[in-house]
This record gives C-alpha cells, sequence and structure tokens, in this order.
C-alpha cells in the first residue's frame, strides 16, 4: 500500500533540501523529535499545526510560504 504525502509536508521537504539542513537538523531546530519528523517525511501520521509553525521557523520561511506552493 502507498503512503500518501501530505502536501505540507511534501512543501517543507522542498524547503528542507533548499536549507541543507540534515533532517535530524531540522529536527532539533523544530523540537520535534527526529523519529517523529522522519515518520511525517515519509506519510506516516498527520502533522499538526503546531509542527508545520515549528518546522517553518526552523527553516526561516513563513506558514504563508509553506502554503503557498500548495497550488490549493
Amino acid at each position: 500500500m502507498t503512503k500518501r504525502v501530505d502536501p505540507v509536508i511534501k512543501s517543507i521537504k522542498e524547503h528542507t533540501a533548499q536549507s541543507g539542513l540534515s533532517q535530524n537538523q531540522l529536527a532539533v531546530k523544530a523540537g520535534i523529535t527526529p523519529q517523529r519528523l522522519s515518520n511525517l517525511m515519509n506519510g506516516r501520521g498527520q502533522i499538526k499545526p503546531h509542527e508545520i509553525k515549528a518546522l517553518s521557523e526552523a527553516l526561516h520561511v513563513s506558514i504563508e510560504t509553506v502554503f503557498e506552493q500548495l497550488n490549493c
């Protein structure tokens, strides 16, 4: 069964790649456990609003920027 990756996570993945941070570094900066971030990045679990905020702050991008890329 294929896991569906949340569009917000897809956007965060793109910003993570652009930032040059490793997934582990991002997790630490965002105050999220590396395991939780790994689960989110691999489509296991649903991202919570406070996690979106923490990740966007750790990546130095606005929440609006994360959502702009969704083309909703």
